[in-house]
This record gives C-alpha cells, structure tokens and sequence, in this order.
C-alpha cells in the first residue's frame, strides 16, 4: 500500500501523519509487521517492538509507537545498525526508559533509501520531549 492509498483509508492523522489505525499492545514483545504499515503501535505496559525487515517494505512505510503507561518502550531494529536517529547512523534500539520520561514518549519510523543506491533504513523521529536513548 502506498502513502497516498494509506492516507485515503485512514480515518485520523497525527503529527501530519496519516494511519491505518490504532494497534494497543499490552505484550512484552512484539514482531511488527510489513503489513501492518501506518498503523500507531500503542504500549499499555513494558514493549519491545521489533521492526519488519527493511527488504520486507518499500521507502516511505511509516511507524509510530508511543506509550501511555509508566513502563520502558524500545524499539529494535530486525537488523543490527538499520535504524538513523541523533547522532548515530546505524543504531541498533530505541529506548524510552529515564524516569518521569516514559508516558507520553512517542517514536516515528520512516523507511528511506539512506545512499540513494537502495540501501535502505529506519529514519526515527522522536515525536514527544521524553528522552530517547539511541544505541
């Protein structure tokens, strides 16, 4: 599904981001899906979301997770080093877990083509002001 389909079939938008819907997940891990593209991965409790393959998506698939409860939030990338976010270009997880700073946190993940020869990686974009740690 493209980005422009994606943003026909949502009914919401966030953040200028169009989605397919609201997925809440209580579970401790989770294997996100290509499929479940656009969609706003929404913690209840302590998460770590794995990201699809980046072979498995086109340029432009869009994640968002965000947490609602006092717990830790990490997003894993499928393969080591192919998430971008400050100051690192080949980080492995992103982690929400300082203290007073994990209800509210929110992460964006974009697949871009990082060279322009197709090798392809997670842009994060950190959508709240709780801190992230990029390792």
């Amino acid at each position: 599904m493209t980005r422009q389909q994606a943003a026909k079939k949502c009914p919401w938008n966030v953040a200028g981001i169009s989605h397919n819907g609201i997925v809440l997940d209580a579970g401790a891990t989770r294997t996100v899906l290509a499929s479940e593209a656009g969609r706003c991965f929404v913690a209840t409790g302590a998460n770590n979301f794995t990201l699809p393959a980046t072979a498995d998506c086109e340029p432009g698939v869009q994640f968002i997770f965000q947490q609602i409860a006092d717990a830790n939030l990490v997003v894993t990338g499928e393969t080591a080093g192919d998430i971008i976010s400050r100051n690192n270009a080949a980080a492995d997880t992103l982690t929400f877990s300082t203290a007073s700073n994990k209800i509210g946190a929110a992460v964006q993940l974009e697949l871009i083509d990082s060279d322009g020869a197709g090798t392809l990686k997670w842009l994060a974009r950190n959508l709240s002001d709780c801190t992230m740690v990029v390792a």
